[in-house]
């Protein structure tokens, strides 16, 4: 059971995150506010996503694409604490902005669906957002069937 390196990327900073999507898209979340997306079975790079004006204030805490890859959460650390969502297939667009959470986001998870996503942060809350236009939710009973 050897393990061998099968290729490796120098990068703009330190990865704090990453997450790989159902179609082999690999998104990396680093500390100096860069997340880039890269092709998950070549490692060629594709594009940046989101590079931030002040990358010594920013981090990112953690990213995660939808069950369909279609769409990525990007969560801020403080003292933003938010989460952008991203359309994969048009990363032009302008992102859906999710606020609302007080603490640093430790992780994100989608619906099915894609439609609803549930974070968790360093305060112990979970909260709930609709992932299409980034409004924060109750609870969980407003995506009912989701």
């Amino acid at each position: 059971n050897k393990r061998k390196c099968i290729d490796k990327k120098k990068l703009d900073g330190p990865i704090n995150c990453l997450d790989l999507s159902r179609n082999y898209t690999l998104a990396v979340g680093m500390r100096n506010g860069v997340v880039s997306l890269f092709d998950g079975m070549t490692f060629k790079f594709i594009k940046d996503v989101f590079k931030h004006k002040n990358p010594d204030k920013d981090m990112i805490s953690t990213v995660k694409f939808s069950p369909d890859g279609n769409k990525l959460a990007v969560a801020y650390a403080p003292p933003y604490s938010c989460i952008y969502i991203y359309d994969v297939n048009n990363l032009d667009a302008a992102p859906k902005k999710c606020t609302g959470s007080p603490s640093r986001i430790n992780s994100i998870d989608f619906s099915r669906n894609g439609n609803a996503i549930l974070i968790n942060n360093t305060s112990y809350e979970i909260l709930f957002y609709d992932s299409i236009s980034g409004q924060q939710k109750k609870s969980a009973t407003e995506f009912k069937g989701e």
